[in-house]
């Protein structure tokens, strides 16, 4: 009882303190300035902040905090704790201090706490004054929407506790160098160059411990765990060096000199070096990634919000996109147990609309935090493979400015050179990604990226460079060095784990073409007999058949290829797919009838192709959001006035999914094509005009039969030209109502 009164007396003097130090007004200018200037910027600027549907409160609390706490915070504790114990040594009062009957354990921890309680205050301040902001904005910006929400509480209570406990091992540091050296320069300037540095390291991403970076990282992880933890490590480091340098400073506060706080005499040495092991170890442990344990059941669950439309979630196995499950949702949930093996990989879950991509495999727990909406849509991936699904969405895919737009200023040594250096450093990157709460990637997937990235670079020296080198070195012969062999090595010609990746079957794909030299005959001689039968094979050739099919006109020679490939195929439905291709192809024929699809017109009505009839039919297919389409856009309708009459007719037919877009794009096109929307859903139509890119422009005769299921495009002069040559007497004229009224 009488510690804690002597305890509590040497706080309220180390805090009436305060009242002449100008601290007060310090805390109140550094809490206010950022809020003061963001509600400035928010009244003046002409536009509003896309939020990306978030909550406009929180978005704005986030923006001061992430401010004020990338540099202001920091440097206003370091200026805190300097000045306050600076005003000791200038006045010489801490041998006055140290004669009041007060232990020194009190006189030590009264001014660390008061220093921690001042740090507390400026971040609770620094949100009154957000709150603040917003209200004044709310008030002459209607327009910023504050009005339709509120700040959450346990998110803002959440992050002020992770900022403030983070920042104690500054605290502390800066505690410990303003006793250790008795002026306000020198700690103040030791405590500038380490705030710089921790600036640095946050930068870039590395050395997460230091605890001059704690606010940064906190401020780039503001969401906090991505597993329900109450802190990240780094924020329990700002607690393990708090403790230390609090201990480390009274050791010296109390015996008055380094060699006799901690070296002298030999058991002061022996305790020191103790405490500092325990940090060592305890510091360790809290640094150490950990892998998240598997499941005892393969699940997928999640919850939807932002559209009560969606009924049910799918999920879809590369490369085929296979169904592989389907699961209703109820009152904007979806849970399941997947009862078959997974194999671990990406696969797609589609909600509606939208979809998303996500890491998983037998014995994983998979859950999805998902907001849809019509265009974008927010995904948090937790469960078990947090950590992988965290890399996918956070690494960027690795480019190379010296091995692609620079290849040619490199010999095939000086390139292999350079791909193998490059190759390391981002191979390091993966294995030692971690996310926020330290937790990484099972060995399965950094195997599998270890994989991807190889064949990222086989792709750049076994079928880009070869070009170039020809290109710029016609008369020298590629040959690359052994060491090379080290990334090859890394991947195989037939890696099931590999096959639902393009990339990946892409550099097969070319290896084979390559050693066939383009002969399509020798290319699937070469997959078939080389390759082993199975899911690798399967698909490799199932990918180059299709295009083959796509390709080909004449029914005789497609017949001839399927003849030749199908034998080879153990999955049946591929098979089936390529018959269907096949059929549909045959289908298109000149002379075949035409699929007779139904699609809306810019006034709602629903129009079928055989109301078209009797006259001949280009149609024109896009979307809004393909950018070939736009560029052949106005050259259709330039040529739709030329050639509109009552012989011909020009239709645009969308496949958009946005009907608003589509409306604001067609209702400024020409007026002689008549624009019409297939609409989402139709896969029927591209199924049956094998509509696998876009643009397509298609020409169908007066009585609905196929003329030509693929017109070169109107840019093309090819395209007039056809148009002349299958249409008997076309020629250039203007009718001044074409018939779509």
């Amino acid at each position: 009882m009488n510690f804690i009164q002597t305890h509590n007396k040497a706080f309220r003097a180390e805090w009436l303190k305060l009242r002449h130090s100008g601290t007060v007004w310090l805390l109140l200018g550094a809490t206010a300035f950022i809020p003061i200037i963001n509600t400035i910027a928010g009244l003046l600027r002409d536009d509003v902040a896309d939020v990306g549907g978030r909550n406009v409160w929180d978005q704005l609390i986030q923006t001061n905090l992430s401010i004020f706490t990338g540099f202001f915070f920091g440097m206003f504790l370091i200026l805190t704790v300097t000045r306050l114990v600076y005003l000791e040594h200038r006045s010489e009062t801490w041998k006055l201090l140290e004669t009041q009957p007060v232990p020194k354990f009190a006189i030590y921890f009264a001014k660390w706490e008061v220093a921690v309680l001042i740090s507390l205050l400026a971040l609770i301040g620094l949100v009154l004054f957000a709150l603040l902001n917003g209200g004044i904005l709310m008030i002459f910006r209607k327009d910023y929407t504050l009005d339709t929400h509120a700040p959450t509480l346990s998110t803002v209570l959440s992050v002020v506790a992770r900022y403030w406990i983070g920042a104690l091992g500054i605290i502390s540091i800066q505690y410990f160098l303003s006793l250790l050296v008795k002026s306000f320069a020198w700690p103040l300037g030791i405590g500038l160059i380490l705030l710089i540095a921790g600036s640095i390291f946050a930068g870039f991403g590395v050395l997460n411990w230091f605890p001059y970076s704690a606010p940064i990282y906190t401020t780039n992880s503001y969401e906090g765990s991505m597993t329900g933890k109450l802190l990240l490590h780094h924020e329990v480091m700002g607690l393990l060096w708090g403790a230390l340098f609090l201990w480390l400073g009274y050791q010296f506060f109390v015996r008055k000199g380094f060699l006799r706080a901690f070296l002298l005499p030999v058991r002061h040495a022996l305790v020191t070096g103790l405490v500092i092991g325990i940090f060592l170890a305890l510091a360790w442990w809290v640094n150490k990634p950990m892998v998240l344990d598997r499941y005892h059941q393969t699940v997928l669950a999640g919850q939807l919000t932002g559209n009560d439309k969606v009924t049910s979630v799918a999920l879809l196995q590369a490369p085929a996109n296979d169904t592989l499950l389907v699961l209703p949702v109820r009152n904007g949930k979806f849970h399941a147990v997947i009862p078959h093996p997974l194999e671990a990989g990406v696969y797609t879950v589609r909600a509606g609309k939208q979809q998303t991509q996500v890491f998983m495999g037998t014995a994983d727990s998979t859950y999805l935090n998902w907001e849809v909406k019509d265009k974008v849509s927010e995904v948090k991936v937790m469960g078990t493979r947090v950590a992988e699904n965290s890399f996918l969405r956070n690494m960027d895919t690795y480019r190379s400015w010296a091995l692609t737009e620079n290849a040619y200023k490199y010999s095939p040594k000086e390139y292999a050179s350079r791909a193998l250096s490059e190759f390391k450093k981002v191979r390091k990157n993966i294995y030692s990604y971690k996310t926020v709460d330290n937790i990484r990637p099972a060995d399965d997937f950094r195997q599998v990226q270890e994989k991807l990235l190889a064949v990222q670079f086989l792709n750049w020296t076994d079928n880009y460079y070869p070009q170039i080198h020809s290109v710029y070195y016609p008369n020298d012969k590629l040959e690359y060095p052994k060491s090379l062999d080290e990334i090859r090595k890394v991947v195989q010609l037939n890696d099931p784990s590999l096959v639902g990746y393009a990339n990946y079957r892409t550099y097969v794909t070319e290896h084979y073409r390559a050693r066939s030299h383009r002969n399509d005959s020798l290319f699937f001689y070469y997959m078939d007999t080389e390759m082993k039968d199975g899911k690798v094979k399967d698909y490799l050739m199932y990918e180059a058949a299709q295009t083959n099919l796509s390709r080909i006109k004449d029914s005789a020679r497609r017949d001839a290829l399927l003849h030749s490939v199908l034998p080879s195929f153990t999955n049946a439905k591929l098979k089936g797919n390529l018959e269907a291709t096949a059929l549909r192809m045959t289908n298109l024929q000149k002379g075949k009838k035409a699929y007779n699809f139904s699609a809306e017109a810019l006034n709602g009505r629903q129009i079928t192709l055989q109301q078209l009839a009797g006259r001949y039919i280009v149609v024109d297919v896009w979307a809004t959001w393909c950018a070939p389409c736009k560029k052949e856009n106005p050259v259709f309708d330039e040529l739709a006035e030329r050639y509109t009459s009552e012989q011909l007719a020009f239709v645009s037919l969308s496949v958009d999914e946005d009907r608003n877009q589509w409306r604001m794009k067609a209702a400024n096109r020409g007026s002689k094509v008549l624009q019409l929307r297939a609409g989402p859903g139709d896969e029927e139509f591209s199924r049956a005009y094998a509509i696998n890119t876009i643009p397509r422009f298609i020409l169908i005769d007066p009585k609905g039969k196929i003329v030509n299921a693929d017109l070169p495009r109107p840019s093309e002069g090819e395209f007039e030209e056809m148009l002349q040559k299958e249409i008997a007497g076309l020629s250039e004229r203007r009718i001044d109502n074409p018939g779509w009224d």
